[in-house]
């Protein structure tokens, strides 16, 4: 199974994360080496004869289907956070609301860090995610101009994916029943054929929705109407824009739109990849 492992130097101690693609597997603080010299000769790996092999990236990069690559990463809310957020950002993030969704925000801003610095390689520290009018989040990257980042939290969880020169949407939804009046608003009658009675197919054509509005910029400014599900794959979904949505697709350069989903679980996660 492909795990990513990251890690980061503060002074004479090193933080090591060991991250699976649904979940961390370790976290290590502090960790020190003991000086003991040189290793003897005779328990050393021998040297290749040729051309050394070529090794694992340092970070766990997924191949997104628009041509570009993607980083995800999941976070809790009880994960090592001030690793990753600032006391300011984290007074920031705990001025408003009930506990839960502070633990939503916490999540969803260290995810996005995360996936943030294992795209690019900067301290997650020294990383900002602004959040703009519409919702979108904005990220913040020293030295870096063309990256973008989406998130989605719930429950104290959160995934985020990271991407440079292209756009992206995730979403994350809780299979669950949801209501005749939920289904007759917000999908077509198309969708809810679709659908079905299934609670992870009705979950998915919603999560869906959301991830391509995501990608498109706008959150739910449009109508989550004109984003429809016109299939559901093994792992894939069909979409049709309309209007819109249509609209906004092509003003920003109409770029190839795939929309990919996994079952994690008790949810549904569903990554909306937008080619520049």
């Amino acid at each position: 199974t492909p795990f990513s492992v990251t890690v980061r130097r503060r002074g004479n101690a090193y933080d090591i994360d060991v991250d699976g693609l649904q979940a961390p597997l370790m976290r290590v603080r502090g960790y020190t080496m003991a000086e003991k010299g040189p290793l003897p000769p005779e328990k050393r790996f021998p040297e290749p004869q040729e051309d050394r092999p070529v090794a694992f990236p340092p970070v766990l990069a997924q191949a997104s289907g628009a041509g570009f690559m993607a980083q995800v990463a999941r976070a809790d809310a009880t994960d090592d956070v001030p690793a990753y957020l600032t006391y300011d950002e984290r007074l920031e993030l705990t001025q408003r609301g009930t506990l839960k969704r502070q633990a939503d925000r916490i999540a969803g801003r260290v995810a996005a860090k995360r996936a943030l610095s294992a795209l690019t390689g900067v301290d997650p520290l020294d990383i900002r995610v602004l959040t703009a009018p519409s919702g979108e989040p904005i990220a913040r990257v020293p030295g870096e101009r063309d990256v973008r980042v989406s998130v989605s939290h719930r429950d104290g969880h959160a995934v985020a994916v990271a991407v440079r020169g292209a756009r992206v949407g995730i979403d994350l939804e809780g299979v669950e029943p949801r209501s005749e009046s939920f289904t007759s608003q917000w999908l077509s009658d198309g969708e809810r054929a679709l659908a079905g009675e299934d609670a992870v197919r009705t979950n998915l054509v919603w999560s869906a929705k959301e991830a391509v509005l995501k990608a498109l910029g706008t959150g739910m400014a449009i109508a989550p109407r004109f984003v429809q599900v016109t299939a559901l794959g093994d792992g894939t979904v069909d979409i049709a824009l309309e209007g819109p949505a249509l609209d906004r697709h092509r003003e920003l350069g109409g770029g190839e739109l795939l929309v990919r989903w996994e079952r994690v679980g008790p949810e549904v996660c569903v990554q909306a990849d937008l080619a520049a």
